[in-house]
């Protein structure tokens, strides 16, 4: 059935913490595996903000995730400019910042922010909501 097939979702990646990517990754995957409706994600991954931004602008991902505490340019700089050049990708920020870093997050201009640690099934809620799809 040709409605069936998708094309695979770019996932951007931002995040410091190699093993906390590789995690992200890995439990999309699995989500996606258990799900009604499975996705195909193709993930790529960069390690500051300012590799962020650089990969933002060449990739065109259907979805970020952006952990706000990363070196060179951080995660809120990060979010800030690509809202400031216009650009509408949906943007999952991350961190352990509680409270705070959800203010900063969604004031900078994420659509969403989850809290480090963050569990398999609110990160698979958070990309549902954040790409409009339903289960």
């Amino acid at each position: 059935d040709p409605s069936l097939v998708t094309h695979p979702l770019c996932v951007l990646l931002v995040d410091d913490n190699e093993h906390v990517a590789g995690l992200i990754r890995q439990g999309l995957a699995v989500l996606s595996q258990r799900s009604q409706h499975p996705l195909m994600f193709m993930f790529h991954t960069a390690a500051n903000g300012r590799e962020g931004l650089e990969l933002a602008a060449e990739l065109r991902p259907d979805l970020m995730l952006v952990d706000l505490e990363l070196p060179v340019l951080d995660g809120r700089t990060l979010i800030a400019e690509l809202r400031k050049q216009g650009v509408e990708i949906p943007i999952i920020a991350t961190s352990a910042l509680g409270d705070a870093g959800r203010e900063q997050a969604l004031r900078s201009g994420a659509n969403l922010y989850l809290p480090k640690p963050m569990r398999l099934r609110d990160l698979g809620g958070a990309v549902r909501a954040v790409l409009r799809l339903d289960d």
